[in-house]
């Protein structure tokens, strides 16, 4: 009678269902192989492919800075209508240094005739 319980709380596995775990764990190795293959096959390209690339992004990159540094260094008009127009850098910062100089001006003799 207690070798009945035993097989109860040990039961052996069936041929069937070790037969099915074994399959399962072949395709999950296979499936894990065919995403690196996948993963790994983009670099077949070689350093032709790679130096392209890095060539366009530098390319791109100097695009970049011109259009930046002339947006930066020259007058343009953003609406004419307006009379709204793009000041570069160096003026703007002579504008406003000399806008704040002048608010400091008045405000200094304005507290003096006090």
């Amino acid at each position: 009678m207690s070798n009945a319980h035993s097989d109860i709380h040990h039961p052996e596995p069936s041929d069937r269902k070790v037969l099915f775990s074994a399959i399962g764990w072949v395709g999950v190795i296979l499936i894990f192989a065919v995403i690196v293959l996948i993963a790994f096959s983009g670099e077949r390209g070689g350093t032709n492919s790679i130096e392209a690339g890095a060539d366009a992004r530098y390319q791109i990159k100097s695009e970049v800075f011109a259009a930046q540094n002339n947006l930066a260094t020259h007058y343009q008009w953003t609406d004419q209508a307006n009379n709204k127009v793009r000041v570069p850098l160096d003026r703007a910062k002579e504008i406003t240094l000399a806008e704040l100089q002048a608010t400091n001006q008045q405000k200094l003799e304005g507290n003096s005739t006090e």
